[in-house]
């Protein structure tokens, strides 16, 4: 009788050792799904604000690369149009050294409305959002005077830092891979022509 006894609380303390166990390992995946889901929401948290200043420090840290800047909006239909198209660019380029930014001239408000933009498109590059503070045409005016802040609009820079190029409106493939293309071949401020 002891015998059962005995057996009978070995059972019982191995029920007991498996049910630990898979309570340890829930918690264990609890954990990590929870700090998955918490990068997840970060995702779809406000972009980082951008002024003037902070402008100039984006193209500084990028010097020596191929630089190509979208300036978007969600409420811009053109931009809703072109930047699927960008991203495909963007791919297609970033493995040859092109740096690609994303800003955003959305208002303050609107930080839902950018999520699901980005939720929707799923860019490859990096991504800002004007920041509120930064007077309107401010930013405009900084990047080129002759700039309206028409949407969307890109600007393309040289590995010196120098701007080449900038597109306003929505543009074609064609377009964007010329221009990229051109940046890529004349960017070596040792070319025979000096570069572009």
């Amino acid at each position: 009788m002891k015998t059962k006894i005995a057996y009978v609380k070995q059972i019982r303390l191995g029920r007991a050792a498996i049910a630990m166990a898979l309570c340890f390992f829930f918690a264990v995946a609890c954990v990590a799904l929870g700090d998955a889901a918490a990068k997840a929401a970060s995702k779809k948290g406000p972009l980082p604000l951008i002024g003037v200043a902070g402008y100039q420090k984006l193209i500084a840290r990028y010097k020596g690369k191929p630089l190509v800047v979208n300036f978007w909006a969600t409420w811009c239909v053109p931009c809703r149009k072109e930047y699927p198209l960008l991203i495909e660019v963007a791919k297609e380029y970033q493995p040859r050294g092109v740096v690609f930014e994303g800003i955003s001239f959305d208002e303050a408000s609107t930080t839902s409305a950018i999520a699901d933009f980005l939720a929707i498109y799923r860019p490859v590059f990096p991504n800002y959002q004007k920041d509120p503070k930064t007077p309107a045409g401010t930013l405009d005016a900084v990047i080129d005077p002759a700039w309206s802040g028409g949407l969307p609009s890109t600007i393309f820079y040289r590995r010196d830092g120098v701007m080449d190029a900038q597109f306003y409106g929505p543009q074609t493939r064609a377009n964007f891979e010329k221009e990229i293309e051109s940046l890529l071949k004349n960017a070596n401020p040792f070319a025979a022509n000096g570069g572009k």
